[in-house]
């Protein structure tokens, strides 16, 4: 039976919450199919279910509606822990997403704590800062697709129907409302964190939550999960790095790789926009001198143009294509092209970076089965993947996780585990 079940709006939060109870030895399952009528929560044996919804690029109705059905199956098969995971950056539905749970809940008060303190994303006087900077002030203010509007949490609850409360550090949190309430946490470290899931703990509110993998990596320890070691697997080379995320920080980390002399291949927007492109005569003989690059390097970097990204946004004004749907385009057609390179011989390493790329990556290779494995680095997880007939060892990580030496990093640790 399910103790708790995580809802994450994206597929590499999906992962890097699912990852911190898979510390802990909690059998931890991630739900691959992409219809949640399919889940019949009694039947599962996992302690921790993790369901990637995809309401990140959703509507606001869409996503209330998404999240509200879900939560509701959850409460009626008597689940007792429901954490609605939320981007650690403050992007997506986080406002219509969690007014739906605390609805569908039927409960008075949800606890948020939107803080990764291991990521430098703390909130302070309601006020959420990733290293210092206001967030909607830093790149992710910027974002192409979903830029933060807004530092201050409780604006992201703007036309929703329930109450707010920002709650400042404390040593006794009253957390006791007559209306329905989402209280919003500030919290700039670990202790932190857990100070306020115990308090949660003994007043019986931690029934439905909400935040990032912060907030989740301390559940175990409170709701009182199995905990044991991790197994380190063995790996081999070589890798292939998938960027499908145009983050300002995927981008240093790309460029500083190919600089230390890791190999990177650009791909134009024909390659990726052209949904035949990897089946025409040009695309088959492209594929094959790839797969050389593959025999002959231990790292190779496949991305689309990260560090001039005005190519793909001329290219797509040109064709027609409206920005938010270029976005999907471009994940979907580095999916294609990723599926041709790992065939039946491929024993290396796969690492996909941006949640949207990882989605489109397990359907176009028909992913029925993902082992979360470790976290090679904060927010970079190892998992070990079934991707049609064959096993495959892939790495995960949001566009905006990590500092600028991630990839040869990654690599030194791969080369232990060879």
């Amino acid at each position: 039976m399910v103790k708790l079940l995580i809802l994450s709006d994206d597929f590499t939060g999906a992962l890097d919450t699912g990852i911190q109870f898979v510390k802990y030895q909690a059998k931890t399952r991630i739900f691959v199919g992409s219809e949640t009528d399919d889940i019949d929560f009694e039947k599962e044996d996992a302690e921790v279910l993790v369901v990637n919804l995809e309401t990140r690029h959703l509507s606001k109705e869409k996503a209330y509606e998404t999240v509200y059905k879900i939560v509701a199956k959850a409460v009626e098969a008597g689940i007792p822990y429901i954490y609605k995971k939320t981007d650690s950056v403050l992007r997506g539905n986080i406002g219509s997403e969690l007014s739906a749970a605390i609805h569908a809940g039927g409960i008075k008060f949800l606890p948020f704590i939107p803080a990764l303190p291991k990521m430098d994303r703390v909130t302070r006087g309601g006020i959420h800062y990733a290293e210092n900077i206001p967030i909607s002030d830093t790149v992710f203010g910027k974002d192409l697709y979903d830029p933060v509007l807004s530092s201050r949490v409780k604006d992201l609850f703007s036309g929703c129907d329930v109450q707010v409360a920002a709650l400042s550090k404390s040593n006794h949190y009253d957390t006791d409302f007559k209306d329905n309430t989402i209280g919003v946490f500030d919290a700039e470290n670990d202790q932190d964190i857990l100070t306020i899931a115990k308090h949660l703990k003994e007043k019986n509110q931690l029934h439905v939550m909400a935040g990032c993998a912060g907030f989740a990596s301390v559940l175990p320890e409170v709701i009182t999960l199995s905990k044991g070691s991790v197994t380190v697997p063995q790996l081999n080379n070589p890798l292939l790095v998938v960027c499908g995320s145009i983050h300002p920080v995927t981008r240093k980390q790309v460029e500083y790789a190919e600089k230390i002399g890791y190999k990177r291949v650009s791909l134009e927007p024909q390659q990726i926009l052209e949904a035949d492109y990897p089946d025409s005569g040009e695309g088959q003989q492209w594929i094959a001198s790839f797969k050389e690059e593959l025999k002959n390097n231990k790292v190779v970097m496949i991305d689309t143009g990260i560090s001039n990204p005005e190519v793909y946004a001329s290219y797509s004004k040109k064709m027609g294509i409206e920005l938010t749907q270029a976005g999907k385009m471009i994940a979907k057609g580095l999916s294609r092209i990723t599926k041709e390179l790992i065939d039946e011989q491929w024993t290396g390493v796969v690492m996909v970076i941006g949640g949207d790329t990882l989605a489109q990556f397990f359907r176009a290779t028909k992913c029925s089965e993902i082992e979360l494995v470790c976290e090679l680095e904060p927010g970079t997880v190892l998992s070990r993947v079934k991707l049609g007939e064959k096993m495959v060892w892939v790495l995960s990580k949001s566009g905006g996780f990590g500092n600028e030496n991630l990839i040869p990093v990654l690599v030194k640790k791969i080369e232990k585990m060879i």
